[in-house]
């Protein structure tokens, strides 16, 4: 029977041409790298949220499942068509070198090419920015609403995948030898956690949760006010006096290995600010295609 049974799952699967189920609906859609990251996403729809609602929570949830990928230090390229306006925006979520890294500066200590790793190459962390625009402008919840799914998966906690584990592992030996602040989180208890383990990320819950709580308390003042000043503790507050701080006292061995602090003073990310432009635009086809600029890759 058992034999027969699996001979008849494989005809109705052949007969299907598909191993997953056809997932349909008539509200919206989301996708992600994730599941999780989706099911942040799709939250926000069932809260009465729009697409950028869904987009913006599943950003700040990716922040937290795929740090191996992607951060709250990176950057953020967005593409939104708006369907009111029938027109396509592009938010610029590149940041900016600090004003220190002058051709000079890196002529003076030797360096030739920019290293691809350390804190040499790293750029005003552009995320929280991009995300803040894009909510402000085209979004209709609250960011605490939208933060909440990535806040509750850092501070409780998702099961690890292979592919997290995987980066973990590829860079166990600079986070032992190299990286004590970051080996505390990636290695808890001194090793790899494993696939299915609960991986809790504390500290960037905290940080999380304190940009949501800078909106909530300056709701009063309006949803416009309210996410800026949210903004403004990441990049005027006590956040980014603790990441300037961080890279100035603690030094790292880059790509090329060359042993350095970081070049970001605080007017650097104070008066960083990304920006809404017109996306790059071509015709193939009869298909209008559009791309964020040529600062990012994705005109490429």
């Amino acid at each position: 029977m058992k034999r027969l049974l699996g001979f008849a799952l494989w005809a109705s699967l052949s007969v299907s041409g598909a191993t997953r189920p056809v997932v349909m609906g008539t509200h919206g859609m989301v996708a992600s790298g994730h599941p999780l990251a989706a099911r942040a996403g799709i939250k926000m729809l069932e809260q009465g949220g729009n697409a950028v609602d869904a987009g913006v929570a599943q950003v700040f949830a990716q922040a937290v499942l795929e740090f191996n990928l992607f951060g709250l230090g990176g950057e953020c390229p967005i593409l939104i068509y708006s369907a009111k306006e029938n027109k396509v925006f592009a938010i610029n979520g590149q940041g900016v070198a600090p004003r220190a890294a002058t051709i000079e500066w890196f002529r003076k200590n030797g360096i030739e090419l920019i290293p691809e790793d350390g804190f040499l190459p790293a750029t005003t962390p552009a995320v929280v920015d991009a995300l803040a625009i894009a909510l402000e402008r085209f979004g209709t919840l609250t960011l605490a609403q939208v933060m909440q799914p990535a806040i509750e998966l850092a501070s409780q906690g998702f099961p690890m995948y292979p592919g997290f584990r995987n980066g973990i592992r590829s860079i166990e030996k600079r986070l032992r030898e190299e990286w004590p602040s970051s080996a505390r989180v990636f290695l808890p208890e001194g090793k790899i956690p494993e696939t299915g383990d609960i991986f809790v990320q504390k500290d960037l819950g905290r940080t999380l949760q304190r940009v949501a709580e800078a909106e909530t308390k300056s709701r009063r003042k309006g949803r416009t006010a309210a996410i800026r000043a949210a903004r403004d503790v990441f990049y005027k507050g006590e956040i980014a006096k603790e990441i300037v701080r961080f890279q100035r006292e603690f030094k790292v061995r880059d790509a090329n290995g060359f042993v350095s602090s970081g070049l970001f003073a605080e007017e650097d990310l104070a008066s960083f600010q990304g920006r809404i432009q017109e996306p790059l635009r071509t015709n193939y086809r009869g298909i209008e295609v559009y791309k964020a600029g040529f600062w990012s890759q994705g005109s490429v």
